[in-house]
């Protein structure tokens, strides 16, 4: 009785089906998608951003021609203008010279006639011929002409704000994409403590073992291919740098060596530092071993320690003095090193000794991905890799200090050489400038 009552006092009751409430549990369930799939997506994604990129070169384009058309049409309006002046002049000289005319043949009406012309108005007496009435039609498509550019403009505007939503859609899918293919690095550095508990009960060390970042996200590709040189550069540092207790001791250090691990994003890079406390590596045998397999001593005598230390990252070459179960087996800092370059990836080392040695590994945020620099030469789009700009900077022509057979540019107090892609790159392709603003 009730919903009938409220019916008929003008009240309408609507049944609205319940929303399925989703179980809390089921929100949190995880997925088991094949990496094929995941690679098929990006790959995808890859050519959605080209399209993008291509979309957004096409508005620029469009862009310029709008503006094209607008400074046209105004050059159009002005000459119209003027050749309407031009055409006032004409027929209000013809309608004068007419009535001078008309007046010599009728003297006796010459004072009236004196009257009219002293009273004359050009817009009452003009006429409407042919030629008047075309460029009334020019000045009406000219003002049909204004209002279509403005009417582009506004698409333009409008197709701009459609392809940010596009871009602002595009890298977040791009960060999505990104995120499923991520894992934190602590996947591969757990079972790191096991490792060093049983080497330092098997070798008589005391090591404290701490992680710095263990959740920071990395691409599984890029984990899988850090795996192998982490633990070797682990035990190089358990091995080589942390010295025994009694020595530690009596050089003034804790018994406890210490053995840290940090990881971090730096812009698109992603940094892993693996440092230890212990005796460093000595430069003295890096030169003497280097002597061994043959170098020249006096370049070894002027190399600086940089340079000495990047010794190491060549094949057999190692300063240890015998073999033992855990390092010193042949396997060198060359295998390290080589992993990394198939991900993309470096590594320094920084020593001082009785201090302790540090190693920097830089990788790639992502290898789906690939941020460039676009560079444009005789016509054609060359793409750099971010990874390997240091710097841009406006060169000037007065900085350019030209040497013989070649030029050089001073960049933080160095004289580096300058090289014109022109002269050094040859393009057997057609091609067209592309304009880039």
């Amino acid at each position: 009785a009730e919903p009938a009552q409220a019916q008929s006092a003008g009240y309408k009751i609507l049944e609205a089906e319940a929303e399925p409430v989703i179980p809390e549990q089921d929100q949190d369930t995880t997925v088991r998608v094949p990496v094929r799939q995941l690679n098929q997506l990006n790959d995808l994604f890859g050519e959605l951003t080209i399209d993008r990129n291509g979309l957004d070169l096409h508005l620029k384009r469009l862009r310029s021609l709008a503006r094209t058309l607008h400074d046209r049409i105004q050059t159009l309006d002005q000459v119209n203008s003027k050749l309407r002046t031009g055409y006032d002049r004409v027929a209000i000289s013809e309608f004068g010279t007419s009535a001078l005319t008309n007046g010599n043949s009728t003297p006796a009406n010459g004072s009236s006639l004196a009257i009219r012309k002293s009273g004359f108005d050009a817009l009452e007496l003009d006429q409407y011929n042919e030629l008047h009435l075309l460029s009334q039609q020019v000045m009406e498509t000219i003002v049909q002409l204004q209002e279509v550019s403005e009417d582009i403009d506004l698409s333009l505007d409008d197709t701009d704000q459609s392809a940010r939503n596009l871009s602002k859609t595009s890298k977040q899918l791009q960060t999505g994409l990104t995120q499923l293919r991520m894992r934190p690095l602590s996947d591969v550095v757990d079972r790191f403590p096991r490792a060093i508990r049983e080497w330092s009960l098997q070798y008589d060390k005391r090591v404290q073992f701490n992680v710095v970042g263990s959740n920071t996200l990395i691409d599984r590709n890029i984990l899988e291919a850090l795996n192998d040189p982490l633990m070797h550069l682990l035990r190089n540092a358990f091995d080589h740098g942390i010295e025994a207790p009694p020595l530690r001791e009596n050089r003034g250090k804790s018994a406890e060596g210490l053995i840290e691990i940090r990881a971090a994003h730096q812009g698109n890079r992603t940094v892993i530092t693996i440092r230890d406390d212990g005796e460093g590596i000595p430069i003295d045998k890096i030169r003497l071993r280097a002597e061994q397999m043959g170098l020249d001593p006096i370049l070894l005598d002027a190399a600086r320690d940089e340079e000495l230390l990047s010794l190491i990252f060549e094949p057999g070459f190692s300063t240890s003095s015998q073999v033992t179960a855990l390092s010193g087996r042949g396997v060198g800092m060359d295998v390290v090193r080589n992993n990394l370059k198939q991900i993309r990836g470096e590594i320094s080392v920084n020593t001082q000794v009785g201090v302790g040695t540090t190693f920097t590994l830089s990788v790639p945020f992502t290898l789906s991905t690939v941020r460039v620099l676009l560079v444009e030469c005789q016509g054609m789009l060359l793409a750099f890799p971010t990874d390997i700009v240091s710097e841009l900077f406006l060169l000037k022509p007065d900085q350019i200090i030209a040497t013989a057979g070649s030029e050089v540019v001073s960049w933080q107090d160095k004289m580096v050489q300058l090289v014109r892609l022109q002269k050094w790159l040859q393009f057997n392709c057609p091609r067209s400038p592309h304009g880039f603003e």
